[in-house]
C-alpha cells in the first residue's frame, strides 16, 4: 500500500464515522435539527464560526488528499471540495442559504430523514472501506 492510499484510507476512518454517526442522529431527531437552523439562524457569530470551520476542514483535506482514482478516494475528494463550498457560502450567503432551509423545512420537517439516510450510506461505506485497507506502518 502506497502512501496516497494510506492517506485515503486513514481519512475514510475518520470520516465515515462521522458521517454515519451524524447521518443517524439527524434521522432519529430530526425535530432537534430544525430547531437547530433556527437557533443557528438567531447567532450571527455561528454562521462566521462554521464556515471557517468548514473551509478549514476542507483545505485541510485537500492538502493532502487531492486524488481523483478509486470509488474511495474520489469521496474523500469530493466532501474536501464539498466542506469548501459549504465553508464560503456561510461565509458569504448565508441569508439565503437559512432562507432556502426554513423554507424546506417548513413545508417537511421530515424531509430530513433523506439527507441523513444518505449520510449514513456514505459513512457506512467509507468506514468499511477504511477499516477494511491494510495500513502497514514502516517502523
Amino acid at each position: 500500500m502506497n502512501a496516497d492510499s494510506h492517506a485515503t484510507a486513514i481519512l475514510a476512518r475518520v470520516i465515515g464515522p462521522i458521517m454515519a454517526i451524524m447521518g443517524l442522529a439527524i434521522v432519529v431527531r430530526p425535530g432537534f435539527f430544525v430547531r437547530a437552523v433556527d437557533a443557528f439562524a438567531a447567532d450571527p457569530l455561528a454562521p462566521l464560526v462554521w464556515g471557517f470551520i468548514a473551509l478549514t476542514m476542507g483545505l485541510t483535506i485537500l492538502a493532502f488528499h487531492q486524488r481523483w482514482r478509486g470509488a474511495v478516494a474520489i469521496a474523500i475528494t469530493l466532501i474536501g471540495w464539498l466542506l469548501v463550498v459549504r465553508g464560503v457560502v456561510l461565509l458569504f450567503v448565508v441569508d439565503q442559504l437559512i432562507g432556502f432551509v426554513r423554507s424546506t423545512l417548513a413545508a417537511s420537517p421530515q424531509m430530513l430523514v433523506v439527507p441523513g439516510a444518505v449520510m449514513i450510506l456514505i459513512g457506512a461505506w467509507l468506514s468499511f472501506a477504511g477499516f477494511r485497507a491494510r495500513i502497514v506502518v514502516p517502523s
